[in-house]
């Protein structure tokens, strides 16, 4: 990644570890997605350019999960907003046709923290809304035998789930709070109920849980655009790296 690219993600990072950045410093992150800034401006340039659409679409899916993460919290919901907005799997074009369903299924589903992370069932909902089948009338399995978008879908989602887990080590929201965080944070703890109240606990949140959601938003949207194409969405990772 060339020097310029590297100056815009430090800036992009450090927007979301603090909120704060962009009052700061008005106007420098529309100015380094612009490409107006001066050092190595011409390089930047030319590699928007020459982006294919797919690595312009994967781009603005990472952008997105991650801002709103940070701004809005609710991981499932952030998640699949990004890639509604951006890709429209199965033909939807409205996040919110769908976004309020996902509410309950934030933090471990219910806030249980035991279930599987946010950003893990918001990619799995656009790989279904893409690839699963459309009535129950579908041949093939599972109701019979035979290839059937069901089970094509399935298979996705699964490599999706161990690509999920390779990178972030686990699908549980408890377990990725513990190893990102430090701590899993119990909604029901009063001592968290306290950090919520006084905002600290949201400020955790998204320092740390908006690059968990950018991941698993990424890995969806890269599953979802080689499908399309039939081929491996070439190109360097968005994503921001620790």
């Amino acid at each position: 990644m060339n020097q310029k690219v590297d100056t815009r993600v430090k800036y992009m990072e450090a927007s979301c570890i603090d909120p704060d950045y962009q009052k700061t410093n008005p106007g420098i992150i529309d100015e380094l997605e612009k490409g107006f800034y001066d050092e190595n401006e011409g390089a930047l340039l030319k590699k928007y350019r020459d982006e294919t659409q797919d690595e312009e679409l994967l781009r603005r899916v990472s952008r997105d999960a991650r801002e709103f993460q940070t701004k809005y919290r609710g991981c499932s919901q952030t998640s699949l907003n990004a890639l509604i907005t951006h890709l429209k799997p199965g033909g939807v074009t409205d996040p919110w046709q769908v976004l309020p369903g996902m509410t309950a299924l934030c933090v471990g589903i219910a806030a249980k923290l035991d279930g599987p992370c946010g950003a893990l069932i918001g990619g799995l909902y656009a790989i279904g809304m893409e690839f699963g089948r459309k009535d129950f009338y579908e041949p093939g399995g599972p109701r019979e035998g035979g290839p059937s978008n069901f089970q094509a879908c399935m298979a996705l989602a699964s490599e999706y789930c161990d690509r999920f887990k390779e990178e972030l080590g686990t699908t549980i929201c408890r377990e990725i709070q513990e190893k990102n965080f430090g701590l899993a944070f119990d909604v029901n703890d009063p001592k968290v109920q306290e950090m919520a109240q006084k905002g600290t606990l949201f400020d955790t949140w998204s320092t740390h849980a908006c690059r968990v959601v950018q991941r698993g938003a990424e890995l969806a949207a890269e599953i979802i655009l080689r499908e399309r194409q039939g081929r491996t969405v070439s190109g360097e990772k968005f994503g921001v790296k620790d």
